[in-house]
């Protein structure tokens, strides 16, 4: 039941659409207070099984913190992943061990910035800052965000 009510789900947004976002790991408050001016519905893992809103996207912050979890929630809830790097790769990572990392269904990654970006071997999509006092900034990542949640699903 899931699957199917969150696929028909995402099929209704719009760009103006207050989405339900799974929040999973990160220590970074400014960038959630950035992503809640933006007025979607945040959801952490452990509130989701009490909420009667489908998740339409995970933002997965750093994603050695709970790749593990973002990925069984993208496939229960067959939901996208937008994996936001905030720090650079641990140094105890191998160049042989990101491919494992990157391996996120139906996912886009962005740094914050050009050291993280150089730090994971240039395998994010893209780098982007976030200010919260930047009006583009804030209409950027809504459209990034919107864009991504409407990705149809594939494992």
């Amino acid at each position: 039941m899931n699957i199917i009510s969150s696929i028909l789900n995402r099929e209704l947004i719009t760009p103006e659409s207050k989405l339900n976002i799974i929040w999973t790991g990160g220590d970074n408050e400014f960038f959630k207070i950035f992503i809640k001016k933006l007025n979607h519905n945040i959801v952490t893992v452990e509130n989701l099984f009490f909420t009667h809103n489908f998740p339409q996207l995970i933002i997965c912050n750093d994603r050695l913190s709970s790749f593990d979890k973002t990925k069984q929630l993208s496939i229960q809830y067959h939901i996208p992943v937008l994996v936001v790097d905030h720090i650079p790769k641990n140094h105890l990572i191998s160049k042989e061990q990101i491919p494992l990392l990157d391996n996120l269904p139906c996912s886009y990654k962005i740094a914050i910035n050009k050291e993280i970006y150089l730090s994971w071997g240039s395998t994010q999509n893209e780098i982007i800052n976030f200010n919260i006092s930047d009006k583009n900034s804030l209409e950027y990542w809504d459209t990034i965000i919107h864009t991504i949640a409407k990705r149809i699903f594939l494992l």
